[in-house]
């Protein structure tokens, strides 16, 4: 007898809907729902290139949303740090893909922070629901006319029966332009899950403070505070041995709840922890990429940018898995 024999609609157990937001900064930003069977319950944002909203397991929510909250990306301001007015954060923001971290002047081009592609939509977006698990793809274009040509073609699994998602990026440069490449996998971590209570655990051989207030606070770095009134943010830039799997560890004993983040450090070499334990701007952010969020004149500058070749695809990949802690 099959389980939906006991059902009038799969959506009892598991599925995905395609949603509209109906007010505020977000009217007309189209979404997808999605649940598996072992309770997970995720927003993908189609019109920010698919990316996550709010993420829930169990009912408990371990994302952030940012004060900001849902915005379409007509209202994206372009300049300098304009990102900020319409940056949702969600379970994860993806930055790049010319260009991550601070506002800066490339070469004569003025690039904004954290680079575009988390304001473009996601075009061919589709969605197939197997006996083991959901696939959802979408493309993103980010090209322009006397400019780069890149072209993003992302899969995100979801497993029915297990709670992992597994991202896969495809780009390509479709132009003839040698191109600048920098991409990180911005995950945000919230309230109730964050907490006083919550640890982290990353696997990484070093790792080091990105400014003097940073480096004030080395000590603490995985260590998470309570929210406090004028707490300025805290950022820590991890290196990994390229022989070993990356991972990152996020856990709440009282939840009884364990994120794990896998990747390969030969692919996403860098990882960024960013403390912010504000009032209300209360976010962990672990965020695996290709780049330090320096900005790419800098990363021009010390020689670690990366180029994508004219035909030339590569291809970025990252495990989130969510599980009970171990007793």
């Amino acid at each position: 007898m099959s389980i939906f024999d006991y059902t009038g609609h799969q959506l009892q157990l598991y599925g995905v809907q395609k949603l509209i937001i109906a007010e505020g900064k977000g009217k007309g930003l189209e979404v997808l729902r999605v649940r598996n069977q072992s309770g997970l319950d995720f927003y993908l944002l189609i019109d920010r290139a698919l990316d996550f909203g709010q993420l829930l397991l169990n009912g408990v929510n371990l994302s952030y949303l940012s004060p900001a909250g849902y915005v379409h990306p007509h209202y994206y301001d372009y300049e300098g740090n304009g990102f900020l007015k319409s940056f949702t954060a969600g379970f994860m923001t993806t930055c790049g893909l010319t260009q991550v971290g601070s506002a800066n002047n490339d070469n004569g081009e003025e690039l904004p922070l954290h680079g575009t592609v988390a304001h473009l939509p996601a075009s061919n977006v589709s969605y197939e629901l197997t006996n083991d698990e959901i696939i959802i793809k979408g493309t993103i274009f980010d090209e322009t006319i006397f400019a780069y040509k890149l072209v993003m073609e992302r899969t995100i699994k979801v497993a029915l029966k297990e709670n992992v998602i597994q991202i896969i990026d495809k780009i390509t440069n479709r132009g003839d332009l040698i191109t600048p490449h920098q991409i990180i996998y911005h995950c945000n971590f919230g309230y109730p899950f964050l907490n006083e209570k919550t640890k982290i655990k990353i696997n990484s051989k070093n790792h080091y403070g990105r400014d003097e207030n940073a480096k004030h606070f080395i000590s603490e770095f995985d260590q998470i505070k309570p929210p406090t009134s004028g707490f300025v943010e805290r950022c820590y830039f991890h290196q990994f041995d390229e022989n070993k799997p990356g991972n990152a560890e996020i856990i709440n004993d009282e939840m009884n709840i364990k994120v794990v983040l896998s990747f390969n450090p030969n692919d996403l070499n860098c990882l960024t922890q960013w403390n912010l334990f504000n009032k209300r701007d209360y976010v962990l952010g672990i965020e695996p990429g290709n780049a330090f969020p320096i900005g790419r004149s800098a990363s021009r500058k010390e020689g670690s940018l990366q180029f994508i070749n004219p035909n030339e695809s590569v291809i970025h990949q990252l495990k989130i898995k969510f599980s009970e802690v171990k007793k």
